[in-house]
């Protein structure tokens, strides 16, 4: 969502007249800090990522962070049309939870890349997996800066972004059921032999 923030931050401080938070004046320093976030929350999601697998390593802990990041930044998108009726404070920590959930994924879903891909080809399955997510953000930045350029409300555009992690989540859960970490009775069997 980085290409679209400053916009979106743009006219919310129209909307709400320059309020102390988010002033015309500072939209460069609350873009950064909204795209900057992510590289906190890539490490915090390491580090949390080596214990979030559940007791016993019911997942890996990697997919718990994965889809979690993925869940948060889902409902980031989903809530993008009703940026202009949140006050400053709460836009300011709607974007930086934006930010953080937006890029801590990455990291994580090349973790498990790494560990379930054949010993012999996981430095194709990297490549490949990270030039997929390289093509996926441009088309996606691509798309929202065409539909900004036909008028679009940049809250509207970003709210197609939701499909990206609508779908990741889909594919990942499949292997991963997020919920069998909270309920540990739920989980399938057939993820028992999941390496730590």
């Amino acid at each position: 969502h980085g290409g679209a923030a400053p916009i979106l931050i743009e006219r919310h401080a129209e909307r709400h007249g320059g309020a102390a938070i988010i002033r015309d004046d500072n939209v460069a320093l609350t873009t950064f800090a909204t795209i900057a976030i992510g590289s906190v929350s890539s490490a915090i999601a390491g580090l949390w990522s080596l214990r979030a697998g559940g007791r016993g390593g019911i997942l890996p802990g990697s997919a718990v962070a994965a889809e979690t990041a993925l869940l948060v930044s889902f409902a980031c998108c989903l809530l993008a049309p009703a940026y202009q009726s949140m006050n400053p404070a709460g836009f300011l920590v709607y974007l930086l939870v934006w930010g953080w959930a937006v890029v801590a994924d990455s990291a994580q879903f090349s973790s498990l890349c790494a560990a379930y891909a054949c010993p012999n080809l996981v430095g194709t399955a990297l490549t490949l997996t990270t030039c997929v997510g390289f093509s996926v953000t441009i088309v996606s930045i691509q798309m929202v800066g065409a539909l900004l350029e036909r008028g679009w409300d940049p809250g509207h555009a970003l709210a197609l972004l939701a499909v990206g992690p609508f779908v990741g989540l889909g594919w990942s859960y499949k292997e991963w059921p997020l919920h069998a970490v909270v309920c540990p009775a739920a989980k399938d069997d057939s993820h028992d032999d999941m390496p730590q």
